[in-house]
């Protein structure tokens, strides 16, 4: 009787760099922050949750990708939509899960929802290698941070939660 061995890839952890946006949340008042999560829920708090490398490679080890959940045997696990606004404390009753999906916004769009102008949009935004479409546009992280670092001192809140 031959024994199967599953092959296990080997995987990196890629831990994200938060530092800045830390420093973001950190200067931010009670009043903003409470706005803020009226707004987006939770998802501040995630900045402080500590990474486990051996955890998360592990459980990578059970991820089915044409599945896109984690299989145990005979037991999957795959977290709705809804268990995942509890986790983050959203409300998605007004929201619909794929509301303008393929469509491109326009810089008059990108532009009002983020409290810019249309020049600084256009001037911002870079060409990003995609896996799947090959390029794509896109703000630069570090265009991003400058701004909200400016909007922070300010204390101009509606833009910096945008």
């Amino acid at each position: 009787m031959a024994s199967t061995r599953r092959h296990t890839p080997t995987l990196k952890v890629k831990k994200p760099q938060v530092e800045s946006l830390k420093g973001l949340s950190e200067g931010m008042t009670s009043i903003a922050k409470k706005h803020f999560e009226l707004d987006y829920g939770l998802i501040l708090n995630l900045l402080h949750v500590e990474i486990d490398d051996m955890a998360l490679t592990t459980l990578a080890h059970f991820y089915d990708p044409p599945l896109r959940c984690f299989t145990f045997q005979d037991f999957q696990l795959a977290p709705t939509l809804e268990e995942f606004a509890k986790i983050l404390g959203c409300n998605l009753e007004d929201h619909g899960p794929y509301v303008g999906l393929g469509e491109e916004p326009h810089m008059k769009e990108i532009a009002k929802a983020l409290h810019l102008t249309s020049d600084e949009v256009s001037s911002w935004l870079e060409d990003k290698k995609n896996d799947r479409k090959g390029v794509s546009k896109g703000f630069s992280r570090g265009v991003l941070e400058t701004k909200a670092q400016a909007l922070l001192v300010k204390k101009d809140w509606k833009p910096f939660n945008a």
